[in-house]
């Protein structure tokens, strides 16, 4: 006995929202991903960088600029939480640093 498949359905998305759909998707993938590796809850600088594949350098200017992911400074050394860095990576914050201005 043969199967019926049924009629193919056309979808028309806009541009946005195929980017939102598939951005969505995405970010929990990678969240997902992320919450299964076997990392430190808290992290150096240098960890959260590697973690985050950014340069500490980016992160510190991210601090001096008030964006990126939150981090503490309990003993005058900056730490990040673990789930602190999968919550930015998962809202979709920007994950470039900010284009640097020309110096005049």
């Amino acid at each position: 006995m043969q199967q019926q498949l049924s009629p193919a359905r056309v979808v028309l998305l806009s541009p946005e929202e195929l980017q939102d759909i598939v951005g969505a998707s995405v970010r929990r993938a990678l969240a997902d991903v992320l919450r299964t590796m076997q990392t430190k809850d808290v992290m150096t600088e240098a960890e959260a960088a590697e973690y985050l594949g950014f340069a500490p350098n980016t992160l510190r200017q991210w601090r001096t600029e008030g964006v990126g992911p939150r981090y503490c400074n309990p003993t005058g050394s900056v730490r990040y939480r673990r789930d602190a860095l999968d919550a930015w990576l998962a809202s979709g914050a920007a994950a470039t640093a900010a284009p640097r201005r020309p110096r005049s």
